[in-house]
């Protein structure tokens, strides 16, 4: 399964790097992964094992051991200087800095900062997301639903993300902090939320709150059909990502959130202000929200029943948007 795609614009060209469940890569050269799960070791740094196309890890650079506890989740920051590790033994997330030498080309070493953890986790971490712009992290725990939204400065907590003041209707999917606004998204399911740094809810999207390509209906077609005839429920998310569209003639000026789904298919949303009337807008009047989400396109990048589970876009000459799949496969496309 492949859980995190980057394309990368070099010296040498156009580059795009891959890892596994288990793995992510360290920015701004995604040349580093770091590993875990582990028998002998509880983190591992490794080298990737090429530097074209999708890699596979190399050596072993560094290894950490955690005195006897298990990572289940990890995220880095988009500047490579932090990285959380989150516990399958507790509810508590581990805070690292990651540190390299003044050319910024050597080897990386982890510097532990912290531990923290809070009463309104009470199972494991699955899910974590970070952002130094905004120095914020995001972090979800396997109980029902608890999603917390930490100070990275202070290690404080700063809201718990409840819709409604209500627990998430099911386990999260997926979270992904933007790094240019500041806004978390995050995925339980199908159901999709939006909100501000501050832990408010901006925005809440939903298939039956008539989600719209224009002002037709997104939902509709032979695949969705085909999958609820196979038990899929064709818009549980399964990935997110916030993607750079500065280079796509579609949709430059706006903020682009890409969905990953069970049943193959990315969706692409935006959020926008709601029209004056209700009509099609029930999930936002229902909430008294700001923004709605509104689905812009869709692509079946993968077939029917081969969940999609890692976004990345370059926006650097032409716009190329790359999906990765659970059954470990990546594909690229173009877009105008």
């Amino acid at each position: 399964s492949i859980s995190e795609i980057a394309a990368v614009e070099g010296r040498g060209g156009h580059r795009v790097f891959a890892v596994r469940a288990g793995s992510a890569l360290l920015p701004p050269r995604f040349v580093d992964v770091v590993s875990w799960g582990y028998l002998e070791v509880a983190l591992r740094l490794n080298g990737v094992g090429s530097t074209e196309g999708i890699t596979s890890e190399g050596r072993a650079i560094t290894g950490y051991d955690l005195d006897g506890r298990v990572i289940s989740a990890a995220a880095v920051s988009r500047d490579g200087r932090t990285l959380l590790t989150g516990l399958a033994t507790e509810p508590a997330v581990d805070i690292w800095r990651i540190k390299r030498g003044s050319s910024g080309v050597s080897r990386p070493a982890l510097e532990h900062v912290d531990t923290v953890s809070s009463r309104l986790h009470e199972g494991r971490i699955t899910l974590l997301a970070v952002s130094a712009a905004h120095s914020v992290f995001v972090t979800v725990c396997s109980d029902a639903g608890s999603v917390l939204l930490w100070d990275l400065n202070t290690r404080r907590l700063v809201a718990r993300l409840a819709p409604g003041g209500e627990a998430m209707p099911c386990p999260c999917t997926g979270v992904v902090i933007d790094d240019f606004a500041g806004d978390v998204y995050v995925a339980a399911g199908p159901h999709l939320y939006v909100f501000d740094v501050n832990g408010r809810l901006l925005a809440y999207a939903h298939p039956d709150d008539c989600a719209r390509v224009g002002d037709a209906a997104a939902f509709a077609g032979v695949a969705a059909a085909e999958g609820r005839a196979r038990g899929i429920r064709a818009a549980d998310v399964t990935a997110l990502a916030v993607l750079d569209t500065a280079s796509s003639r579609s949709w430059t000026g706006i903020r682009v959130l890409a969905t990953g789904h069970v049943d193959g298919v990315v969706r692409f949303w935006t959020a926008r202000a709601p029209p004056s009337t209700d009509d099609g807008a029930r999930g936002v009047a229902a909430l008294n929200l700001e923004l709605e989400l509104v689905q812009l396109s869709e692509l079946q990048a993968f077939a029917l029943g081969t969940p999609v589970t890692a976004i990345a876009a370059s926006c650097k000459g032409l716009w190329r948007l790359y999906v990765g799949s659970a059954a470990g496969e990546v594909k690229s496309y173009s877009a105008g």
